[in-house]
């Protein structure tokens, strides 16, 4: 195993958050539940083409979409196992 793990790197217009110790982060107005294996790690959200549309990656794996227009500021979006 290498000593250390290299930062992930992402495209330029992609935007960063630090995922917070409650397993959330903060994106246009909304708190919203990443998960609890991912505190204290950086993700990165792309956007689609569809508007308000947006994918949360975590270095290579994509985690989680969002839907800003179904959601209500502080909603947690459904557990990818639902």
């Amino acid at each position: 195993f290498p000593p250390s793990i290299e930062p992930a790197t992402y495209p330029d217009h992609w935007q960063l958050r630090k995922v917070s110790s409650r397993a959330t982060i903060s994106f246009h107005s909304h708190r919203l539940f990443i998960g609890k294996a991912f505190r204290g790690s950086t993700v990165a959200i792309a956007p689609t083409p569809t508007p308000g549309i947006y994918h949360v990656h975590y270095r290579h794996h994509h985690i989680r979409t969002l839907d800003l227009s179904t959601m209500s500021p502080n909603a947690r979006p459904p557990s990818p196992r639902s």
